[in-house]
């Protein structure tokens, strides 16, 4: 319990992680079986999203700089979040955690992750993922276990692409995500299985982050081949210890990819309500420069921070992000890869994070890379572009979404009752709340108030009384206004804007004095 957080981001965000275990499951499970595997996939993710291109690898040659540090800081055993395809494996190898959870607003790349999780049960070691990745049949004397990474590649190399090889492992991969596990791949996900596949094998180690040829991006190999501060290769492939992790992960379906928007409200949150269930917090986020994107957005970026707060994490939990830098080292606000253009990865502080958020102290992209920054000295002084010469939204009105109370909190006042508190709000268009609480893991709506039953007085204040002592209780509140904003409505003619964070509490039972 000690390695949880507690301390100020309990008091200024509510993430109480109690150990009560009369109503949550006892911790992580340490295999998930095929159908419940199937069944998180499905009722975690949100619809089918697009990006801008195909994202087949990473383009993140600094992605390994972060390794020793991110080593030191993260115990294993905890909750790995990410985004995007391969460059993931390297870091759950690293910080070797119970359980991980991918998410991509597109669902080619949940297909792609499908495709390496079929890779890794079918080989037995870094050769055979390596040959049937690739589609090139390896000499025989070429064994993982006895030569470096380098010779594996080297052999990759010099190995031709084999039509008929390729087409037997796509059928193996097929049957094994499809009669093996009974995963239920739609007609357009077979589709986007061969596609992917096929890029592996057309291109071979040159495969690069948008499949075809440039001098932008680098390819499989160079990222392969990277190195860490020390000079030392520390990938996934890199050992057969590394390999055989993330194998064994595979083989337990604790590799767990999702379709998600990080500004959206399914994945995100429904991951968050996992943890709490299962009594287990994040401990690594690997962001890549995703908030780079949120930020061109007015409020997408608001939509992620909540995301965030709403997840209970480790006091030492870190963000990974993959930063763009020019020539002059100074650090773009636009997530474009230009000519001249860099990229380095830093470690940041999660909990910091979640506190500069909750505390107003998150405005645009510049604060975040100064916030709780890790990796440089003096973090709080690294030089950002702060104009967008892409204002994005410009001449348009948008009437945006109520925002929920900040600096929302929890506490227990007796054996039977809870009160949420929140400093009052101006109160401008917002009409009332939704209160929704989450009880043995299953939100459901409690209690839909106007604005002047609960903000009558500073602070805001809801009472939920007549609860079970020892049981965790978890809150989250949207507020309600009179327009009639695009999506579903909810009471009579309200819009709801999005989720607060999430804040939990457990009445105790009266001790003998």
């Amino acid at each position: 319990m000690n390695r949880r957080t507690y301390g100020r981001i309990a008091i200024l965000l509510g993430l109480f992680l109690f150990c009560g275990s009369r109503t949550f499951p006892e911790g992580l499970p340490s295999r998930i079986t095929d159908e419940e595997f199937w069944k998180i996939i499905t009722d975690f993710s949100e619809k089918d999203g697009n990006f801008n291109s195909d994202n087949f690898v990473s383009n993140e040659r600094a992605y390994q700089h972060v390794l020793p540090d991110l080593k030191k800081r993260v115990a294993p055993g905890g909750v790995y979040l990410g985004v995007g395809p391969e460059q993931n494996f390297t870091y759950i190898s690293a910080v070797r955690p119970r359980i991980a959870f991918i998410f991509d607003i597109r669902r080619q790349n949940m297909i792609e992750l499908l495709m390496y999780k079929a890779l890794f049960e079918l080989s037995s070691d870094r050769r055979d993922f390596l040959s049937l990745l690739f589609s090139r049949r390896l000499p025989s004397p070429v064994r993982a276990g006895s030569v470096d990474l380098e010779s594996l590649l080297d052999a990759v190399k010099a190995a031709p692409s084999d039509a008929a090889m390729y087409a037997s492992t796509l059928r193996a991969i097929r049957q094994n995500l499809t009669e093996t596990h009974g995963f239920q791949l739609t007609t357009v996900d077979q589709s986007r299985l061969e596609r992917i596949f096929n890029a592996f094998f057309m291109n071979g180690l040159e495969l690069n982050y948008i499949g075809r040829s440039t001098n932008l991006y680098p390819t499989y190999l160079e990222l392969l081949l990277e190195t860490g501060p020390n000079q030392i290769t520390e990938n996934y492939l890199s050992s057969e210890d590394n390999f055989q992790f993330v194998q064994e992960m595979q083989k337990d379906n604790r590799i767990i990819p999702l379709v998600g928007d990080f500004a959206g409200s399914g994945a995100l949150r429904a991951v968050g309500d996992y943890l709490r269930e299962h009594d287990a917090a994040v401990s690594t986020f690997y962001t890549s420069n995703v908030e780079q994107y949120l930020f061109a957005d007015p409020v997408n970026w608001k939509h992620f921070y909540r995301n965030v707060g709403s997840f209970p994490i480790e006091n030492s939990a870190v963000v990974i992000r993959a930063l763009i830098q020019n020539e002059k080292g100074v650090y773009s606000n636009l997530p474009l890869v230009r000519t001249g253009y860099r990229m380095e990865t830093m470690l940041f502080s999660m909990p910091d994070l979640a506190v500069a958020f909750d505390t107003g102290g998150i405005r645009d992209y510049a604060n975040i890379l100064r916030t709780g920054n890790l990796s440089a000295q003096g973090g709080t002084a690294l030089p950002v572009e702060l104009a967008n010469p892409n204002p994005s939204n410009v001449g348009v009105l948008v009437r945006p979404k109520p925002e929920p109370p900040a600096h929302l909190t929890a506490t227990a006042l007796s054996p039977s009752e809870i009160v949420l508190n929140w400093p009052r709000m101006e109160q401008g268009d917002i009409t009332g709340f939704k209160i929704s609480r989450q009880t043995a893991g299953s939100w459901g709506p409690l209690v839909h108030s106007d604005f002047n039953s609960l903000c009558s007085s500073d602070p805001c204040k809801f009472e939920d009384s007549n609860l079970k002592a020892d049981v965790r209780y978890c809150y989250r509140i949207q507020s309600a206004d009179d327009y009639s904003n695009p999506g579903a409505k909810q009471n009579s003619s309200e819009d709801f804007g999005e989720p607060s964070i999430t804040v939990c509490a457990t009445p105790a039972s009266q001790t003998k004095q």
